[in-house]
């Protein structure tokens, strides 16, 4: 392949219903998301994914909690319908566009050149904030009686206890 000077950037996410993958036909077909539907939170995370934000990131857009994005995001719960607007609309406002289609969902993100850059250049510096933050010991603490390092927090499968 020859060199060329490349200026924008296309990413597609299409979720199908069927057994069988769409065809250019359906895809052709995809019309914007209704707006008065809620996003399911496996979109907004495609979407996320594909722009290059963390999950931060989109907290910090749409004001709303990391817990709830993650949880919403994972399928664990059906969080307000004014929030998921919220993630929606400034997910949109970054240049995503939610589509759906017959049998089908999906996230289309466009940008330019430097939109593409702009964002694989934060997701390299937050790569490399995360890596010196663990290799200085932040976000872990000794178990105790071992000089053996673990995550700090609770663990996922931690039952809380109610006292």
């Amino acid at each position: 392949m020859s060199d060329f000077d490349w200026n924008g950037v296309l990413g597609i996410r299409i979720f199908h219903a069927s057994s069988q993958p769409p065809s250019n036909a359906d895809i052709a077909d995809a019309e914007d998301f209704p707006v008065e539907q809620k996003v399911p939170g496996y979109l907004c995370q495609a979407a996320r994914m594909l722009l290059g934000f963390s999950q931060q990131e989109l907290h910090e857009l749409a004001n709303v909690s990391k817990k709830s994005i993650n949880d919403y995001e994972n399928g664990a719960v059906d969080i307000k319908a004014s929030l998921v607007n919220r993630m929606a609309v400034a997910l949109r406002e970054a240049g995503v566009r939610f589509v759906a289609g017959p049998r089908f969902v999906g996230v289309v993100v466009r940008s330019t050149r430097s939109e593409a850059e702009d964002r694989i250049r934060r997701r390299r510096e937050r790569q490399s904030r995360g890596s010196d933050r663990i290799s200085e010991g932040e976000g872990t603490h000794d178990a105790p009686g071992t000089s053996e390092r673990r995550p700090r927090g609770r663990p996922r499968n931690a039952v809380r206890s109610r006292a």
